[in-house]
Formats: C-alpha cells, structure tokens, sequence
C-alpha cells in the first residue's frame, strides 16, 4: 500500500518496523511477546487503515478492492449478514437502491465502510 500511495519503499520498511521497534521497545520482531502479538497485529491494521486514503488516487482500483474487503468481513463476521443483507443496508442508509457496491461512487462508499463499522461497534 505504501508503494501504492506513492511513497519511498526502502523507507516503507524502516517507518513500519520503527512503529513496531519503538512502540513495544524491542531490537527486534521476535522479543515482541505472544501475549502482546495480538497488540502488535492490531497497531499495524490501524496504520494501515490510517494509510488508505493516501492511495485514492494514486491507485483507485486498490483502494476499492481494500474497501469492499473491509465491508464485507465486518458485515459477514461481526454482523453475521449476508451479501444480500449489505446491499439492502446500503440501500436504507444512502436512500437509493444499490445493486452492486461497484455501482456507488467513492464517497458514499466511504460512507458504507463507516456505517458499517459504527453498526458492529453496536453489537
């Protein structure tokens, strides 16, 4: 995704594995412990996520593949719905039938990712 977002890959790698190094204080990936993996895991997912509005447009196509995935594995795991029910939810919530999430366009996807989110955080 860094290269994606047009930025440096040889610079990708340190920023990553500096966020890592510094947050858990380690010299190296494997002093992290198994109880804090899943911390660990959970800080990566979230910078990522905080990266993907760099890729919009330098990579649009990535950057709705990222986005569909996101709705689905919420809407299918947290919420237990199926595609069927995802498309009916985005129909209700943007007031206009939805056939297809390729069908809208980028900010009422953004909009479907953020609904959705704020759905399962109710469960």
């Amino acid at each position: 995704m860094d290269d994606a977002s047009g930025k440096d890959q040889g610079r990708s790698y340190l920023r990553w594995w500096g966020l890592l190094k510094n947050t858990f204080v380690v010299t190296t990936y494997k002093e992290i412990s198994r109880e804090r993996f899943e911390e660990a895991i959970s800080l990566l997912q979230q910078a990522k996520a905080r990266n993907l509005p760099a890729i919009r447009r330098k990579d649009n196509e990535l950057w709705r593949r990222k986005n569909y995935a996101a709705i689905f594995a919420i809407a299918k795991k947290n919420l237990g719905w199926s595609e069927k029910d995802i498309h009916a939810f985005a129909s209700l919530k943007l007031g206009k039938t939805v056939p297809s999430l390729k069908d809208v366009g980028e900010r009422d996807l953004t909009k479907i990712v953020r609904l959705i989110r704020a759905e399962a955080r109710k469960k």
